[in-house]
Order: structure tokens, then sequence, then C-alpha cells
């Protein structure tokens, strides 16, 4: 068909209905005011034949003259869909449309839409929920527009709205914005016409550049009485996070003040607004001391001028309101810390009783609990339940179990409790008596499986509550099968119960545990979904999407996906570093981060990476995360070939006492963090022992990390564990046993392309993987991880032309490394050219380029360098 003018299609449509609709109608696509641009009929009809729909035309302009045709061709086409519905020509396009939406289940229509002229208010809300429905699935919307901007609407970012639903749309004329405001400099215009890409809408423009008042208020005084109700009603309700920034800002500025925020709310300055972003749900927990919205850097330093400028009464309502958001989010720390900077102790009591006091202790929040319980006045802590509850959880959970249930009994004593509190009060005994006797934890497990049974009602967030504390009792002691099963329980819970952003919390544990499992592909799926809904809800930046992101770089990594870890662990540990958290994120991103920076930057990126995780474990005062970095150092000491400085850390750390081999204190209550400290000093010590020539130990140790790891469905440990043991029985001597521990892991890691667990173990792996592969049966040769092995062997080969390793302060290359490796254990040329399968003239030569970088010229010189430097 010929491009024509929309002006004209019209006019075109009831002349030739048919010309336009064809086949069975299948997509919603209805246009709202334009942007400043012409929108061509083929365009649209491009649009609606590249999603395989047919499409109805419908203008506001035929409503009273020449809408009964369209009605009877709309009503024709429905039925062919099996669809009967009655319109009536009173209706306007957006009463059709959702009229046809709501009656054709799966059916939607395409509607076109070409001025808002007659669009009425009841017009205006159809729309938001035809938005709506768009956003929840039951609809998709496209949006397209041809029009020059005719209401102000669009200007205050209806515009933003559909660029966030991933809608089509049309960029604002620049001329256009220029033109609002005539009273600009020359510069400041040339600067509008830079920014109208990024920020679209006046409104936007006039707060970036922070134009006069006068001009800015001369603008606003143009909207009509109608537009601003609908501005208060609505707009506030659909706005992106970008328009949010900006309304905030120029709430809290001087630059409206008096005009239009009273306008808006009619309450003073900043309240009403606050209010909104409230229930917009657009905040995230994050220190207050940097960011208190997910919302632009430009907003974060007007809000935090303006907040210290405001009277102390402004101050105190502003922290109460978001301390209520936040800890109505679960975000626990940045409400705890928004009620103490107003030194409000009833406030503080208030946000640690919302944050569900005693569940803090339970989801590794101790810290919090011994920050904030001393704060609040004897009158105020003995008067509320619940936080008794907390402290005496807290206490037995922190090492005193003793005093813990002494609190609880004081508390049994001294009130009387309602039902569901009483629950509460079994829960904590069951949880305190944990703590006492670790050994006799499963019986207590069993008793909150008890009270879960007993608990009225079928998904009450008490059952969320006990799942939840059973989901950590397992993650924390290693049942990862149960840990999934507790999880899923609660997932439904939260589902049924629409606590999105605790769902969200708990998914991304479950991905974690999915991780730990050896299920990557389920876990990617879980975490990526926890991102793209934490954006969705929270915006960019949010803790969610940072922790999510955190174990997802982790994953990535293990499936050598180098540069998509990078960029995800970079962004994850830039929102971390800046954020009040506990250590356990912390300590993985770090470990992922360091293990991203060797593949990239050698020794010296990992230097670099660990003396960042220093530098914040000495500001927050974590000392397991101090300890997991001592233990990286160690590893990537022994990486890099300086076994000297690897065994003296060793022994200044007591690595042997980290990693726990002698029974643990049973009165000890389980913690994520230290679980995981045991489990890196694990790995670190079977590598000191394997290089200093105790591999015999590693193994006996090695053995029974990989028991329990079995036991407990710890796929993902139990593969580096088993790896690690192939190279111990290979430095024993071991061959046969060191393959078949080899071919073990390789069978539990090719399905779901397990790399750098066998690439981070460097030459001594790829020398067995060679050896494995020579030594297979040609008719094993066609198994799925012969051709898993085949492709770990093609991978170190492609590493070892890039890859070059920092030594003793010499750089060597992969290969030199195994030369020196073999030269400093006192093999002869020939021991080395049959053991790496090379000619003797092959290990001349890396001598040669050896003895040159170490500055020497005979094997009796270079030796007791290698002694010093590499053993």
């Amino acid at each position: 068909m010929e491009a024509i003018e929309v002006s004209q299609a019209g006019a075109a449509l009831v002349q030739d209905p048919d010309a336009l609709t064809q086949g069975t109608i299948s997509k919603v696509f209805w246009a709202p005011p334009g942007f400043g641009k012409t929108w061509h009929l083929r365009e649209a009809m491009a649009r609606a034949d590249a999603s395989g729909s047919a499409t109805v035309w419908i203008s506001c302009k035929m409503i009273s003259t020449r809408f009964p045709a369209l009605i009877t061709r709309l009503e024709s086409l429905l039925g062919e869909a099996g669809v009967q519905l009655a319109l009536s020509r009173e209706m306007s396009p957006p009463v059709v449309a959702e009229l046809i939406v709501q009656n054709t289940a799966n059916v939607p229509i395409a509607i076109f839409v070409d001025n808002f002229d007659d669009i009425t208010d009841e017009d205006t809300l159809i729309f938001f929920r035809l938005l709506s429905m768009h956003r929840s699935g039951r609809l998709r919307l496209s949006l397209a527009t041809w029009n020059r901007p005719r209401l102000d609407l669009v200007q205050l970012g209806l515009d933003q709205k559909v660029e966030i639903l991933g809608i089509e749309q049309l960029r604002l004329s620049t001329a256009e914005v220029v033109n609002r405001f005539p009273g600009l400099s020359t510069k400041e215009k040339k600067r509008l016409l830079k920014l109208t890409g990024k920020w679209p809408g006046a409104i936007m423009l006039a707060a970036q550049l922070k134009v006069e008042n006068s001009a800015a208020v001369q603008w606003l005084d143009h909207l009509s009485p109608r537009l601003l109700t609908y501005l208060q009603e609505q707009v506030l309700s659909h706005l992106p996070l970008e328009m949010v920034d900006v309304l905030l800002a120029l709430s809290q500025i001087d630059m409206f003040e008096g005009s239009l925020i009273e306008k808006l709310s009619g309450k003073g300055p900043g309240w009403e607004m606050l209010v909104r972003i409230r229930d917009l749900g657009l905040a995230h927990s994050c220190n207050p001391d940097e960011s208190l919205f997910c919302v632009s850097a430009p907003f974060r330093t007007h809000f935090r001028t303006m907040f210290l400028r405001k009277s102390a009464e402004f101050q105190s309502n502003t922290c109460q309101m978001m301390a209520e958001w936040f800890s109505d989010k679960y975000a626990y720390h940045t409400a705890l810390q928004l009620a103490d900077k107003v030194r409000d102790r009833t406030l503080l009591a208030t946000m640690i009783e919302k944050a569900g006091s005693w569940r803090l202790a339970v989801d590794g929040s101790n810290e919090i609990l011994s920050r904030y319980l001393p704060k609040l006045d004897e009158q105020t802590f003995c008067a509320s339940p619940r936080i008794r509850l907390a402290d005496a959880l807290h206490v037995a959970r922190s090492g005193d179990p003793e005093l813990g249930r002494r609190k609880l009994n004081e508390l049994r004593e001294t009130m009387q409790f309602e039902d569901k509190l009483s629950i509460e009060v079994e829960i904590v005994d069951a949880l305190v008596a944990i703590s006492e006797d670790r050994l006799a934890s499963r019986d207590k497990i069993e008793q909150l499986k008890q009270i879960y049974t007993k608990l009225p009602g079928t998904a009450t967030l008490l059952h969320a509550d006990v799942n939840y504390i059973l989901f950590f009792f397992y993650y924390e002691t290693g049942d990862l099968h149960n840990a999934v099963k507790a999880a899923q329980r609660v997932q439904t819970v939260l589902i049924a119960t629409r606590q999105d952003s605790s769902r969200l919390h708990l998914e991304v544990h479950l991905g974690a545990v999915l991780h730990s499992m050896g299920h990557l592909s389920r876990a990617k799926v879980c975490l990526k979904s926890v991102i793209r809904e934490s954006r969705d809800s929270y915006g960019p930046e949010s803790l969610f999407e940072a922790l999510a992101s955190l174990h997802l770089a982790s994953i990535l990594y293990q499936q050598n996906q180098i540069q998509e870890a990078s960029a995800l662990i970079a962004k994850s540990l830039h929102l971390l570093e800046r954020t009040e958290i506990w250590c356990t994120p912390l300590i993985l991103g770090y470990r992922v981060a360091a293990n991203i920076a060797r593949v990239g930057s050698g020794h010296a990126g990992v230097i670099e990476t660990l003396g960042r995780a220093d530098r914040t474990a000495e500001e927050r005062r974590l000392p397991r995360l101090k300890q997991v970095v001592s233990i990286l150092r160690i590893i990537e000491n022994i990486k890099s070939g300086k076994r000297v400085l690897a065994f003296a850390a060793a022994n200044e750390i007591g690595l042997e006492k980290l990693a726990r081999l002698d029974p643990p204190n049973p009165n000890m209550p389980p913690s994520m963090d230290s679980q995981i400290v045991v489990n890196f000093a694990r790995v670190a010590l079977a590598r000191v022992w394997i290089s200093s020539g105790d591999a015999a130990k590693a193994t006996d140790m090695l053995n029974r990390t990989c028991e329990v790891a079995s036991a407990n469905g710890a796929t993902n440990y139990r593969i580096r564990a088993i790896a690690l043991r192939a190279i111990a029985e290979d430095a024993l001597g071991h061959r046969q046993k060191a393959i078949e521990s080899l071919l073990e892991a390789a069978s539990l890691g090719q399905h779901e392309n397990y790399f750098r667990v066998f690439l981070d173990l460097g030459l001594p792996m790829e020398r067995l993987i060679g050896i494995a592969l020579r030594t297979l049966p040609k008719a094993q040769r066609y198994l799925t991880k012969y051709q898993y092995l085949s492709m770990l062997h093609e991978a170190f080969q492609s590493q070892a032309q890039s890859i070059s390793v920092l030594a003793g302060g010499v750089e060597l290359t992969r290969k030199e490394m195994e030369v020196v490796d073999l030269l400093g254990a006192g093999m002869t040329n020939a021991e080395m050219a049959k053991t790496l399968s090379v000619t003797t003239d092959t290990i001349k030569f890396h001598l040669k380029k050896i003895y040159r970088k170490f500055g020497v010229k005979r094997r009796e010189d270079v030796i007791p360098k290698i002694e010093r430097d590499f053993r």
C-alpha cells in the first residue's frame, strides 16, 4: 500500500475497511499522541504484519460521524474470531479497546487512534488499565504516534512510561522543547538540544538546566485544572524512575517551591510526593548516606542538600515514612538506619518489631541486633515481647545459649501471649534449643515441623517463617535437598500473600542453593528472573539485583564465560561495597572477582583485588572476610609458584585450625559465613599439602570431604574436591586412581559445563587430562566424558599462549612454569621430555629462556633460586 498521511487514514478505512483488516485479530495496537513526527500508514502496517496481526484503525474523529461503519466491521471481525460483543457508537476508542480485551481472552485487538482531541478522563483511566494488563502479561500493547503533542501530559512523562514498558515511541521534537522556554540563553538552548535524547519531556530538561523559576512556573500555569487533577491522580502512579527523580528534586529545591507541589498536593512541600514514591515501591535497601532511593546521582545530591536544610520535624517525618516503607519490604538494614538517624527510640523499636524481631537473628542479621538493641531504653525494651524474643535468640546464637535460655524463660514467666505470639515463642524456643545442643538439632527441627502442622490456615506468613527457618538451618548445615524443599514451600506462601520483596530475597538464596547442588541451568533461570523482576519493581542497582548478579557471575565464571561474569561482578561489588550488608555476599564477590582477575590480568590483578577486599574488611570490621582474603592469598601464591610465602602464611593464620579437621564445638551455632571459611580453608590446605609433598594427608581429607558433599547434595563442592583429589593422587604416583578421580569429576561436571574447576588447577590438571586422553581405550572415546575432557584440554591449550604466570618476581609462560616445576624436582632433560611428551631439544630451548629470565647460565645456579622462590 502506498504511504499516506495518517490524517487521511480514517477516511480510507471507512471507505474500504477490508483494505486494512485481514485474517485473525492478534494484537492491541493503540496510538497515543505524538512527539513531533509524522507517522506513515506503511510503517504502521509493517509493524502489524511483522507480528502476524490484522489491524483495526479507530480515530477519535470517527466517533460522531463514521464510527458506526467501523463498529459493524469490528463486530464482524470479532464474530470470525468466535467472540460475540455488542459495541455502541457512543463508546470512545479506549472503551471499545477495553471491552474487546476483556471479552476476547487470548485474542487481543490491533487498534490505532490518531489523536487525543476528544479523549475524556474516563478514557485516560482505561488507557492506564490497558497498560496494567500489558505489564501483567494479559495483553501485548504496542503504541505508536504521528501527531505533534496536543497535551502537556505527554511532556510530563507519558512518553517515558511508554519507553519503560518496552513500547515503540518517538522522541519529543527538540525545537518544540526549546520553544517551551523562550527565555533561555543561546548556550542553554544548545544544551537543551544535546539533552533531548537523554531526558525526554520539557519539565525534565528544565530541572536539569535549573532554568529561571519564572519561566518554569509560567509553563506550569498553562496547564488546565483538569490536567493538574489528572497529574495528581494518575501520572504519579505510572512514572518512570527518571521522572520521579526530577519531580522529587523539583519538590525539594527552591525552583518549584510553592508552585508544582502545592498545586499537586496542597499538603506542603515534599510530603505528598514522598508518600507517592513510597507507595510506588521505587526504594530499595541501601546505605542512606549514599542513596535513599533507586534514583540518579543528580537527584541524590539534590535530596541530600535539601534534607540537611529542612527542619528537624521534616527530617523526622521523612525518615519515619521511609523507615516504614523499607521495613515493609524486608529491607531491615536501611529501615533501622533511618530510624536511628532521627534518634527516635520508639520508632527504632517499632522498626525492629515490624522487621520481625527474632527473624533478624534467623537470617544472619545478628550484627544488626548487636548494633540497635542496646540503643533501646529499658522501658521500651521490656514492653515489647517480640524485641525480648529477638534478644533471647540473638544471645543464644551469638555463643551464649544458656543466657539466651534464661532470657526466654524470664519472658515466659512475666508475660501472657496471644495465640500468634505464643506460636512465635515456640519457634524461638526450638531455635534456642538448637543453639544449646547442635548435636540434638535434628530433634528440634522435628519440633519445628510439628509447630508447622499446628499453624492455623494454609498460607500465612507464619507458615513462611517456619519454613524459612528450616531453609536456613538446612542451608547452613549443608542439607541442600531439604533446603530446596523448604524454600519452595516458603515461595508458595509468599506468592499467595504477595510478599514480593521477601520472595525475591528468598529466590536469591534459592539460586545459591541450586548452584551449590550443581544445577547451574536451573540456578541461572532463577537468578535471571530475580534480576529482571527487581529491575521492573525497584529500578536499576537494587540490592536484590546485586545479590542475584553475584551468584550468576559465579556460575558464568564456572562455565568459562569470563566477559559476562566480569561485567556482572563489577556492577554487583560496586553496590555491595556501598551498602551495609552481611559478610557472606562480600566473601563470595571478592572470591569471584579475584578468580576473574587472574584470568584477565594474572597475578597482579589478583593482588589488587585482594587488596581491595582487605580494605573493605578493615573499614567494615569483618574478621571472616579478612580470613578469606588470607586464604585466597595462600591459594594465589601456590598458583604463582610462591610456595615459601604460601607455607608461611598458612602457618601464620592457622590454616589447619580454620579447616576444622577436628569435630566442631557442639554448642556453636551453625553459621553460613563460618562454613564458607571452612570450605575455602580445606581447599587451600589440600593445595598446601600437595605442594609440600604431603599429598597423602590431602587425599585423606578430600575423601572425607567428598563423602560429606555427596551426602548433602553439594555437587559443586564435590566436583572441586574430586578434581583436587585427582591431583593429589597423581602427585603420589597413583596414576590410575588419579585418572579414575578425574573421570568421576568429569562425569559430574560435563552436563552443566563446569570448566574453571579444572582450568584453575593449572599445569598438573592439564598434564593429567593429557595423559587420560592418551591412555583411555579407543572403545571409550565416543563417551561424553571423553569428549568433555577433550574440550577441557583444548581450553588449556588456548590459554597456554595467552596467559603467563608471574612467579618469584619472574614472568614465565605456562610451558616454562611446567619445566621449572620438573627442574625443581631434580629431573634430567630426558626425564622432563618423557614426562611432558616432547623432545629433549624442546626442553633445552625452554631451559635457555628460563636461565636468561633468572639471570643465570647453568642448571646448578637456577635450582637454588627455584628452591627459594618456588618451594
